[in-house]
């Protein structure tokens, strides 16, 4: 950002497409203090472990959600000017403040991505043959394990405070459900399938 304020009109409206917002925000109103410009942050929540030109697609914001994080003294002329951007693109837009973003995207974003790649990175400790008589149901919950280790680094280093939180609250998730399973407690586990179901039935429909 601050590479391009030179070169950046008055009223000029910046946005990005990055995972995490809180950091880049503040970076942003530091650098665009005393520049007409504003800085509004953008979060499409589309697109998948694979980079590169040859697996772009023409529909990928279609009907996928996007992120606004405007801040308390973001203009609403540029609210609205984003919102009809990616709009016009297909996507239902949402706006909450960057810090909650962050807070939203550790548990329904970056969490799942640690845990498929934990559990690719467990797996690779076992006996390597077992790969081959894996199904659909091993490939679909990895699938995003695929995605660039570099890039993802650097993600959960800049929400690391909100990862965490989620993490911790996956590993009660975890313990309760083995505390289920050492005290031979059918209905304790009974419920955590079906409150799981649940929650992914009505994520298919959404």
């Amino acid at each position: 950002l601050a590479q391009i304020r030179p070169a950046l009109s008055e009223k000029a409206l910046v946005t990005d497409v990055g995972s995490t917002k809180s950091l880049i925000c503040r970076e942003a109103r530091g650098t665009l203090a005393d520049h007409s410009a504003t800085f509004l942050g953008s979060h499409p929540m589309a697109g998948s472990e694979q980079a590169g030109m040859e697996h772009a697609q023409a529909d990928l914001f279609e009907q996928a959600a996007c992120i606004l994080t405007p801040l308390d003294d973001t203009p609403a002329e540029a609210i609205a000017k984003l919102n009809a951007f990616w709009t016009a693109l297909g996507m239902t837009l949402t706006a909450v403040s960057p810090e909650k973003h962050d807070e939203i995207v550790a548990h329904i974003s970056h969490l799942p991505h640690l845990l498929a790649s934990t559990l690719s990175s467990y797996l690779a400790t076992q006996d390597h043959t077992w790969r081959n008589l894996a199904g659909g149901g091993l490939r679909d919950t990895t699938r995003i394990a695929s995605g660039d280790p570099g890039l993802w680094k650097q993600i959960l280093e800049q929400n690391r405070e909100e990862v965490l939180r989620a993490i911790d609250g996956m590993e009660q998730e975890l313990h309760t459900l083995k505390a289920a399973l050492l005290n031979h407690d059918a209905p304790a586990v009974t419920a955590l399938l079906k409150r799981g179901k649940t929650y992914r039935d009505q994520l298919r429909q959404s």
